[in-house]
């Protein structure tokens, strides 16, 4: 009787080891599918990291370049003013330039009546 039970149970002991072998090799099938998950999202998280990387040069060279033409305009306006200045200054010389010409104009024909008076008084 002792012999009948030391065989079930030896046969329940065999058919627990082979079930937990089953489960083992599962489990190892299991484990190496998540392990190959596991280096693609890895993969994917430093193709992430290089376009993260990527993104924020362009942002900082578009920033750069944002603060060049930010430059630039603010030479262009200045220049703009200059140049609105100048041509201010260059009207007003213009205008005394004109009124000191019509003077001398003035003078001129006033000068030439005179001289056509006297050459009548001569003649």
């Amino acid at each position: 009787l002792r012999t009948a039970q030391k065989d079930s149970d030896l046969a329940m002991l065999q058919h627990k080891i082979q079930h937990g072998q089953q489960a083992a090799e599962t489990l190892k099938v299991s484990t190496s599918g998540l392990q190959e998950r596991i280096s693609k999202l890895e993969g994917a998280v430093e193709d992430a990291r290089v376009l993260s990387r990527d993104r924020q040069k362009s942002v900082d060279e578009y920033r750069k370049s944002n603060q060049q033409l930010q430059h630039l305009c603010k030479l262009q306006t200045t220049s703009f003013r200059v140049l609105q200045e100048n041509l201010a200054d260059n009207q007003r010389e213009l205008r005394r330039v004109q009124q000191a010409l019509d003077g001398a104009e003035r003078a001129a024909a006033l000068a030439d009546s005179l001289l056509a008076a006297k050459d009548v008084e001569l003649a």
